[in-house]
């Protein structure tokens, strides 16, 4: 059954992979935690995909010729589990951030 909600508003944008191959154009949607929920609840009966920073390979996030919601880069959302030697993070974080709040420049090995 199509959604009585009109589709969120976003602005029609061109996006590729990490790779720069094979673009589409779609509805993007900017979204933070706080937005999600009511972007999904109005998405069209087609609905969307989440993307990230978009460096997948091939086009995952792309979803070409529907709605893409982007998700803000959630720095504050990173956990470091020094037991379990793991990370969560969120949606949108890069791996230079992650490399950086693990290895920060202060504490980073130089060669000679």
């Amino acid at each position: 059954m199509a959604s009585t909600d009109p589709a969120p508003s976003g602005r029609r944008a061109l996006l590729t992979g990490w790779g720069l191959a094979a673009p589409g154009s779609a509805e993007l949607i900017d979204v933070t935690e706080h937005t999600l929920a009511a972007a999904v609840k109005g998405l069209p009966e087609r609905g969307g995909i989440a993307r990230g920073l978009g460096r997948s390979y091939g086009d995952p996030a792309q979803n070409s010729g529907g709605h893409v919601l982007r998700l803000a880069p959630q720095h504050d959302q990173l956990t470091i589990d020094r037991a379990a030697d793991t990370v969560t993070v969120g949606g949108g974080v890069s791996l230079d951030h992650l490399l950086t709040v693990l290895n920060p420049p202060e504490h980073a090995f130089t060669i000679p």
